[in-house]
């Protein structure tokens, strides 16, 4: 499923910090996941959770929170997926804060990378020097800043 984005803004057909309401519809081709402990509910697309998973959305207080985007996320009409971090950055026009958190979660591979884009709401995993997948955010992540 290609995934046009705008930071802040859209994911698709998911506009962030939209009411996911207005999506159900949409959304009844998805596995729903009831509210955690952490107050998160989660829409996906195929049980039980899986790679045929490309695109993930997470839910609070009723409204569209985050969208991770594993196969495709279009920005002015390029496919970021696959690409380098230093791409990444040239055609957002944005840089990353801080050092990137490793996640070290494989026996026999290297690490993945996690990059913080706080200005355009995104965050960048990398495995293997390339972009694995995007997890974008509205605006809710920084209210508390």
């Amino acid at each position: 499923m290609k995934m046009d984005f705008v930071p802040f803004e859209y994911v698709g057909i998911f506009k962030l910090d939209d009411d996911v309401n207005n999506y159900l519809d949409e959304l009844s081709q998805y596995v729903h996941l009831e509210k955690d402990e952490h107050g998160f509910e989660y829409y996906h697309i195929s049980e039980p959770y899986s790679e045929k998973d490309n695109l993930f959305l997470s839910v609070t207080d009723g409204k569209i929170r985050t969208v991770f985007c594993y196969d495709s996320a279009i920005f002015n009409g390029i496919e970021l997926i696959g690409l380098t971090v230093d791409e990444f950055k040239n055609i957002t026009n944005s840089d990353y804060i801080g050092e990137p958190d490793e996640l070290d979660i494989f026996e026999d591979e290297p690490p993945l990378y996690d990059y913080s884009f706080k200005e355009i709401g995104i965050t960048v995993t990398t495995h293997y020097g390339k972009i694995q997948s995007l997890t974008i955010s509205g605006h809710w992540v920084y209210e508390e800043d």
